[in-house]
């Protein structure tokens, strides 16, 4: 359906910008706990070790944090500027070559819908 004017609505934009230390620094802690909490919450890892299993994990993941070969963790910026939300993506563990895997994507919940 199209307006009087014939013209069209064109869909919201995102660019994925690379994070400040300081964004990237509270992205991981957050993730870290929130893997945790849903480790615990699936019954797979115990309360009392679920905090350090999962900052284990992100230390084989990212060994070099924003600076871990292939690995990318991008800030989702709208077309205003505003930060809606965080993707990460990077190599498979053992996948083929050039195969990519989303590890993280969030949207903040004041954007979603």
């Amino acid at each position: 359906m199209g307006s009087e004017s014939g013209s069209r609505a064109v869909a919201p934009s995102v660019t994925l910008d690379r994070m400040s230390a300081e964004d990237f620094a509270e992205w991981r802690a957050a993730s870290v706990r929130a893997y945790a909490a849903d480790k615990v919450r699936v019954g797979a890892w115990p309360p009392e070790e679920a905090e350090a299993r999962s900052e284990r994990e992100f230390a084989q993941l990212l060994p070099d944090g924003q600076a871990t070969p292939d690995h990318e963790v991008r800030a989702i910026v709208d077309e205003t500027g505003t930060q809606v939300g965080v993707l990460w993506f990077g190599p498979t563990r053992g996948g083929a070559p050039g195969e990519v895997f989303i590890w993280d994507i969030e949207i903040d919940p004041a954007f979603r819908g």
